[in-house]
Formats: C-alpha cells, structure tokens, sequence
C-alpha cells in the first residue's frame, strides 16, 4: 500500500513470465505464484498478494481490437480463477481475505483515486462492504483497508487515516445488485423505446406485465425484480436495428424481417457478458421462442422454455397487439387475447402463461 492508500496494481517483482498471447509479452506466473502463497501463508499472519495482469491489460488496450481485448481479458479471468480457487482451499475459518479491484484506468491511479470494488471474506461472511469513509454501500476506500487488517488483529494506530469496514448482510448483497442493474436497465429501457415513436412505451410496458404476472402467481421478490429488469432490456438487440425498419409502414421484406428477427440474438449476446445474470439474460432473450421449437433465434423445444420465458413471450405478444403500429391501430384485450388463444391452440405460445397474464391483467384494470 503506498502513501496515499491505495493498493498498486502491476508492480509485482520476479513474478512474471514471458507470453506472446499477452500484454507486453508476459504474464503473471500463476503457478509460482500459487506455490509462494502456499509457503509465506504458513510462515506468515498478513500476506499481500498484487496481480498485474488486469493493470497490464488497460494499458496496452488502445492497442488492441475489441475481439483480441476480450480474449486477453478472459484468459486473464481464467487464470485469476485458478488462483483465488487455491487461496480459498488453503484458508482457514479464522482468516480473512480482501480481494480489490484494479483500478479500471492509468488515469485513475495517477489522479491517486482512492475508491475501488473490495470484497471481504472473513469465517462464514462475504460481500458487498460499506465504509463511513464513504457512506455508500459497495463503494469503498482503499485507505480504510489497513485500518481494517488492524482492526481484526486487535489493534488501534491513532496516526492512520480511515475507518474500518462494515459487512452488508449476505442477503442483502443480491438485493443490492439488483437494485443498481435495475436502474441501468431502466436507462436502456428508455434508449430502446426512444428509438421509435411507435415504441414509446413498449419495454416498460413489458416490464411492468411480467413483474404483475410473477407477483401474481406468487413467484419470490428477487424473481420478479429479475423479471422486471428481462422486460426492460429484452429488446436491447434493437439498438441495432436501423430506424428506417422499425418505423416502416407496410410490410417488410424477408431481408428486412430476417434484421428485425436479429435483435433477440443481439440481446442474448449483449446480455451473455454480465455473467451474473444468466436466467435474465435467457428470459429476454427466449421472447421470440414457441413451443413447437419454430421461433428465433435458437429454435428451443417446448421442453427448454422455463414459465419465465413463456411468461415474457406472451406478455410481448400481448404488449405488441395493444399497442398503435405503423400498420394498425391497436387492438382491445379481447381481441389481443383471441388472438392469442388461437396461437396457443396452435402450439405458438403457453395457454398456462396467457391465463395467467389475463389474471393479472384483470386485476390491474
């Protein structure tokens, strides 16, 4: 930790080796690594282990295309992985492990920032953190840090600037993630909904019928915050889809239907790389979907559509036939849900998932 608090990053001695596939030429030597923290943990009580591969990686990523970045970033990721799994299996219940962040730019560390994501796993507690440096859950400083090692060997150093941290409850931690993506998907939403006038509302009215279904048939809050956030960002795709097709007034082209039929692969794709979201990202994305495995883009069978999806399949439907469109005026829910019940006999949609949208519709209006 230097003197301004902060735990440099990429600076580690007689630790790399050469790597043409890497930044620079070289690389953390994980293997080392893990064999020299096998040996100072048994000799030592405090340990300080600094990994330079993410620091590398944003200094030589102007360099890079976005194709070769990721690939780079993810054997990064793999490697640390590896890593961290071997420290968690040596540590004991009465030790404690702090995991920080790199800082995300060179700007930042030489702007002294002072603020990075620390995770801290002490006995059977692990999450987010909150510090009264900076009175926000999740964000903490780096100048707290050794303020808090003291703390948990029993000691006081008047002299050091910081306070030590406090653990949010683990069941909270979820809660807090989803709330934050929440109101990015919100932004997204608006973005996406902008982008025609004829889908003004369309992502938010999505969402808002998939969170009233799941309330409805009594699904648990994180999973119908979660369903919340599919609706927002299902079409996110669309960001791809010129304008001049989503506006058009007539019928398309098979063309211009098969780019239209390319925002649900986009979304999934988009939504793939936040891998803390799998099933959002496979309930948006399965919109298009039906049951006798003819929908896009994966052509799933019945068999591996979840309620999620059927539920967030027919509420697009439904959303789509009571909203105005170039080439109609909108429709009533009588006649949206005729319509639907045809696609159900059909073996399109779930006739589960329409009953129980027009439950929850019911009771809105």
């Amino acid at each position: 930790m230097d003197h301004n608090g902060r735990i440099d990053a990429g600076n580690v001695d007689d630790i790399n080796i050469k790597d043409s596939t890497m930044p620079y030429g070289i690389r953390t030597d994980y293997d080392k690594l893990i064999n020299e923290t096998k040996k100072y943990y048994t000799e030592n009580d405090v340990l300080f282990v600094d990994l330079g591969d993410t620091y590398r990686l944003d200094n030589y990523r102007l360099n890079l295309n976005e194709k070769t970045y990721s690939n780079m970033k993810h054997a990064i990721g793999k490697n640390i992985d590896k890593y961290l799994k071997e420290v968690f299996n040596m540590v004991g219940e009465n030790d404690t492990v702090y995991i920080s962040s790199a800082f995300p730019s060179d700007l930042d560390y030489k702007n002294k920032r002072r603020l990075s994501p620390i995770i801290k796993f002490s006995g059977d507690s692990k999450g987010i953190l909150s510090s009264a440096t900076t009175r926000r859950e999740g964000i903490v400083a780096n100048l707290d840090v050794g303020v808090d090692i003291l703390n948990e060997f029993g000691l006081k150093n008047e002299t050091m600037v910081g306070r030590t941290y406090n653990l949010v409850e683990k069941e909270d931690n979820v809660k807090y993630v989803l709330d934050e993506f929440e109101k990015i998907a919100h932004i997204f939403g608006n973005i996406i909904d902008n982008k025609s006038n004829f889908t003004a509302r369309h992502s938010k009215g999505i969402s808002e019928l998939a969170y009233n279904v799941s309330k409805h048939i009594g699904y648990s809050n994180e999973k119908c915050q979660k369903m919340k956030i599919a609706g927002l960002l299902h079409d996110i795709g669309k960001l791809a889809t010129p304008n001049g097709i989503l506006e058009k007034n007539g019928s398309l082209s098979t063309e211009q239907f098969c780019i239209i039929k390319s925002h649900v692969y986009y979304t999934k794709v988009i939504l793939d790389k936040i891998e803390v979201i799998p099933d959002i990202s496979d309930w948006a994305s399965n919109h298009h979907e039906k049951l006798n495995g003819k929908g896009y883009p994966r052509a799933l069978s019945s068999n591996e559509l979840s309620e999620e999806s059927r539920i967030m399949g027919v509420c697009d439907i439904y959303q789509a036939l009571t909203e105005e469109r170039p080439y109609r005026k909108s429709l009533s829910d009588k006649e949206a849900f005729s319509i639907m019940d045809d696609m159900a006999k059909n073996n399109f949609i779930c006739s589960k998932a329409i009953s129980y949208l027009k439950e929850a519709v019911a009771c809105i209006k």
